[in-house]
């Protein structure tokens, strides 16, 4: 990339200067996330979408009644 005058430093790039929106599922590696890296109490009700889990994504023997 060309630059016009002096080429900015390189400098380490933290979660504060990425814009919401911006990383999205198609961006990330496949097996990027996993389960050590999800911080406890990381994922919650709430942020599940209705519909997300069904039938097809649970194991079978895996939810005890």
């Amino acid at each position: 990339m060309g630059f016009i005058g002096k080429q900015p430093s390189k400098a380490a790039i933290t979660s504060s200067d990425i814009t919401d929106g911006v990383v999205t599922a198609d961006k990330l590696a496949s097996d990027s996330v996993t389960t050590a890296k999800i911080a406890d109490n990381g994922v919650t009700t709430a942020k599940i979408n209705a519909d997300a889990v069904t039938d097809a994504k649970i194991a079978d023997d895996v939810v005890g009644s």
